[in-house]
């Protein structure tokens, strides 16, 4: 008995001081979207363990998680974006009406990130739309990426002011914030132009070493468009 005591304690003690926490998932097994879920806008349901969601003819699709980011964490997921649609975003950090963009641009075979907000209703009539690019326009980086007809596991990972991003295991895109992007915790979710489905979302609380930046993360090249407005 005693020793199955310190075996237990040793347990208890190991996973309090885990440097990486599960504090969210949705394998959406139960086949209805649960209350874990706000809908902003447009069609989303839950069909064969998976998030489908879709835009409405007047705006973007958009769906929130109530669940609010650790300061530093790991959120994971796959998603299959539709052929016409021409944007999926995940929402990061959302406080207020701004929140960092990161989009799959399949209009320009891009993988972009953005200085973005989500307009509250009284907003929503003025600016003509629920989601605009409203700060740093162009100077945020992006990367080519060909679009893909096959699901794409993402790994988004937030370690002070730096962002790190993976697509099937290959190091993508990261940005380092030195003019307060990253809100401190705030919510995140998913913003559709077209159809998509998404699965398997986890997301995890990271501190000690867990929580330092991955080293040797490459990337892929950056790309600067440079857009010339003539009379």
């Amino acid at each position: 008995l005693y020793s199955i005591y310190i075996i237990l304690i040793v347990c208890i003690f190991s996973a309090c001081s885990s440097p990486k926490k599960l504090v969210f998932r949705d394998d959406f097994s139960k086949g209805k979207l649960s209350q874990k879920w706000d809908i902003v806008n447009g069609d989303w349901s839950v069909n064969n363990a998976c998030l489908s969601g879709s835009r409405t003819s007047a705006d973007w699709g958009i769906i929130l998680s109530r669940k609010k980011l650790p300061e530093n964490y790991l959120l994971t997921f796959s998603a299959l974006s539709d052929a016409a649609a021409n944007l999926f975003e995940i929402i990061a950090n959302l406080k207020g009406e701004k929140f960092f963009g990161i989009m799959q641009n399949q209009l320009e075979e891009a993988i972009k990130l953005e200085d973005r907000s989500l307009f509250s209703p009284e907003n929503r009539i003025k600016e003509k739309t629920l989601v605009c690019t409203t700060g740093n326009i162009w100077q945020l980086p992006e990367i080519n990426y060909p679009n893909s007809r096959e699901w794409l596991h993402w790994k988004i990972l937030r370690t002070g002011n730096h962002i790190y991003i993976w697509i099937n295991d290959e190091d993508v895109i990261s940005f380092t914030d030195k003019i307060d992007l990253l809100n401190t915790k705030g919510k995140f979710g998913f913003i559709i132009s077209g159809k998509v489905q998404i699965k398997n979302i986890h997301l995890y609380s990271l501190k000690k070493e867990e929580a330092l930046p991955p080293q040797n993360f490459e990337g892929r090249p950056l790309v600067w468009r440079m857009f010339l407005f003539g009379g």
